[in-house]
């Protein structure tokens, strides 16, 4: 899956595929802390809200397809919980964050 080209100003955010973290030493990194906790996110995914649809549902999608535990708002909150407190929680047990930088996560 590529994310080049998507639509406003995302497209200059280009990660043609997700092999640089599917592949080489981010794998072998996440599989080796794997065995040891298996239920531990791999990544935390932060966005702006206006990135969601475009950029970070679909990388959470792809990293989940290739087996990755990740953390992502919609996975995760569910009405009633503390919004702070869960990603607050999630922060601290990600292995990896991922920060989607945009336009709109810089106004």
């Amino acid at each position: 899956m590529s994310l080049c080209g998507l639509g406003g100003g995302l497209g200059r955010l280009c990660l043609s595929t997700f092999e640089a973290l599917y592949s080489g030493l981010v794998w072998t990194l996440v599989m080796t802390l794997r065995r040891t906790a298996p239920l531990i996110p791999d990544f935390f995914i932060s966005h702006a809200s206006e990135d969601k649809d475009e950029v970070a549902r679909p990388l959470a999608l792809e990293l989940r397809k290739h087996g990755f535990n990740v953390w992502f708002d919609e996975f995760e909150l569910r009405v009633g919980d503390s919004l702070t407190k869960k990603i607050n929680a999630g922060l601290a047990r990600s292995r990896f964050g991922v920060v989607v930088l945009s336009e709109a996560c810089m106004s």
